[in-house]
């Protein structure tokens, strides 16, 4: 919960920008969002930053045993990077479950389609987040 509190103006901050920048594409991009290959298409990116992110978090876990990085874990500086893994993975697999149920027909509701693409967008900009916790996270352990 502590981290939680930490990391809720990030968290607030991605949801606004996210959804300014679904509003954004939804109002000045012709997308039809009754194509199938459109899905797939998100699907495929979705699933391919999901497995950064899986790789990622395979790297730090096991990264968890050298002494550097355990005592950056204690002082809760992983704590960020961490949160930001985690999101990023939810959003995005949110994603792929939402644009596989529209591609198979099962979701029909123009809401479900802004919410794909949110999560969509949601998900990457916690990549990023994840991109630059991950620089400064090598800083840090470069300087010990």
């Amino acid at each position: 919960m502590k981290t939680f509190k930490m990391n809720i103006f990030n968290i607030i901050l991605g949801i606004i920008v996210a959804w300014l920048l679904a509003f954004i594409i939804k109002n000045n991009v012709n997308l039809n969002f009754n194509d199938v290959s459109l899905r797939f298409n998100l699907i495929a990116t979705d699933s391919v930053i999901v497995g950064f992110l899986y790789a990622a978090l395979g790297i730090l876990l096991t990264g968890l045993e050298k002494p550097r990085v355990k005592r950056l874990d204690k002082h809760y500086y992983l704590d960020d990077y961490f949160n930001g893994l985690y999101i990023s993975i939810i959003l995005l697999i949110v994603s792929i479950v939402l644009s596989l149920m529209i591609a198979i027909g099962a979701l029909k509701n123009r809401l479900f389609y802004q919410l794909e693409l949110w999560s969509m967008l949601s998900g990457i900009l916690f990549f990023l987040k994840v991109v630059f916790s991950s620089i400064d996270l090598m800083n840090k352990i470069r300087k010990d």
